[in-house]
């Protein structure tokens, strides 16, 4: 396959066709952005009012889930785009 896209640039738009089913099985609502340089989804979460640091259990229950989400369906996405290479 030759392509004058990066390698990271053709994840990303691999990713991006599947966004809504990441974003379903992560349970969250990502938001996919890119510039000249960068690719990124990202994820708002609002936990209560106050300082972050008073829901700290919360934030790191949540991120914990929530890196697992990712590993588990970004990483088979990837691994498959990779095998087209």
């Amino acid at each position: 396959m030759t392509s004058t896209k990066s390698l990271c640039d053709r994840i990303y738009e691999g990713l991006l066709n599947d966004r809504e089913v990441i974003g379903e099985a992560v349970g969250e609502h990502l938001k996919w952005d890119l510039n000249d340089k960068f690719q990124w989804a990202s994820i708002w979460h609002k936990f209560g009012e106050g300082m972050l640091t008073e829901h700290r259990t919360e934030v790191q229950d949540w991120l914990g889930k929530l890196l697992n989400h990712f590993i588990n369906e970004l990483r088979p996405r990837i691994e498959a785009l990779l095998r087209e290479e």
